[in-house]
């Protein structure tokens, strides 16, 4: 993170070409929770909505979820947005998929001699397959020594290992890619890309509630209209968010930075602030800043705020964001959280000849009793 701040300056200096990337599109974000804490999101995306904003994400979610979202920009400019992930036990990690539409009103033909002959819509489309994998790194996991010791790690009076200090980088990891496909047409020129996403997202193991992020985001071909080859809006950013407890209420703060390939350097921070209001169902309030329209629109255009419901398995969000002179953005999104996936082993059973598939009866678990080491008479 501190790196990639250091860096903004120089990069800022080199890349200060603002409109030399077609397909924008893909840059504008998907998900009212997103746009509510002014998209420093990167850290606080998790299971469908990752397949966005960071694929290594999808790593962290135990269940299949959905997610919707719908925006109004500028009072012209619309998007539609469907993501769904699942934990695949068989890969290893988590699959998502997800498709965008980016459309708009249409606009009029009009000719040199001020006559209309017609009108276009220009349109985008986005449709990309992840998978994610969580993993635990460092060289001082824990369950290396609690494996050692099975139960006796927890039964007072056994011995345990020395103590020390794992690692800095000792935690869960989730890394993740996502490979798209993008396509966009204008009036009667249309061009299409392969591109590609992909993120990591870290969890100390001394520090869970703290997760660190970072992405990159639109590295692919470059698409062509007509002759003229154009390159992809190719950005990466870093991010950390914090998961702050206050028993029944809960504050999310979060901040990013990101380094567009075309265009200068801009910065993001957000909140999110939680509290029950019924059994099972939580309200959200959201709001945040974004640098990257505060040079040309003016400081108040960065601001962002938003609102949420959430229950156990459904959620809907609603957010804002003023653009000066261009008009407001929104953005309503839902989403549905499953039920976890249960994983029953197949036995095969021969009926007539054939093999037929059922499920295998439940075992009862065992429970294995461990006697407690004696403390040893050996003096050293």
């Amino acid at each position: 993170m501190a790196l990639l701040l250091c860096a903004a300056p120089a990069a800022g200096a080199v890349f200060d070409d603002v409109g030399g990337a077609a397909l924008q599109f893909l840059r504008l974000g998907t998900g009212a929770r997103s746009l509510g804490m002014a998209e420093a999101y990167t850290a606080v995306a998790s299971g469908a909505e990752a397949v966005y904003w960071n694929p290594g994400a999808m790593g962290q979610s135990d269940r299949p979820d959905f997610a919707y979202s719908h925006a109004e920009m500028l009072g012209l400019l619309r998007m539609e947005h469907a993501a769904y992930a699942r934990p695949v036990p068989r890969l290893g990690g988590t699959m998502g998929v997800a498709a965008s539409i980016f459309h708009q009103d249409s606009i009029p033909v009009v000719t040199n001699t001020n006559k209309t002959i017609g009108s276009f819509a220009p349109h985008g489309e986005a449709i990309a397959v992840a998978y994610s994998r969580r993993l635990f790194v460092g060289e001082d996991h824990p369950s290396r020594d609690r494996g050692f010791f099975q139960d006796l790690w927890r039964r007072p009076g056994a011995y345990e290992p020395l103590e020390h200090e794992p690692e800095m980088w000792t935690g869960s990891a989730s890394f993740g890619l996502a490979g798209k496909f993008v396509s966009e047409t204008i009036y009667d020129e249309s061009a299409w890309a392969a591109a590609l996403d992909a993120g990591v997202l870290f969890r100390p193991i001394d520090m869970p509630e703290l997760a660190v992020s970072a992405v990159l985001r639109n590295l692919g071909t470059r698409p062509k209209f007509n002759t003229e080859s154009e390159s992809l809006p190719l950005e990466g950013s870093a991010g950390a968010a914090l998961n702050i407890d206050f028993g029944t209420h809960r504050l999310l703060p979060a901040v990013e930075a990101s380094i567009p390939a075309h265009g200068l350097p801009y910065g993001k921070v957000g909140f999110e602030y939680s509290f029950p209001v019924a059994d099972k169902w939580r309200f959200a309030l959201r709001g945040g800043y974004k640098s990257l329209t505060a040079p040309d629109l003016g400081p108040l255009s960065g601001l962002a705020g938003g609102i949420g419901l959430l229950g156990k398995r459904f959620t809907v969000d609603f957010a804002f964001q003023p653009m000066a002179v261009l008009g407001e953005v929104y953005r309503a999104s839902f989403g549905w959280r499953f039920d976890v996936p249960e994983t029953r082993r197949r036995v095969k059973k021969r009926i007539d000849g054939r093999i037929w598939n059922r499920p295998a009866p439940a075992q009862p678990e065992k429970a294995i009793e461990v006697e407690p080491l004696k403390p040893s008479r050996r003096r050293f």
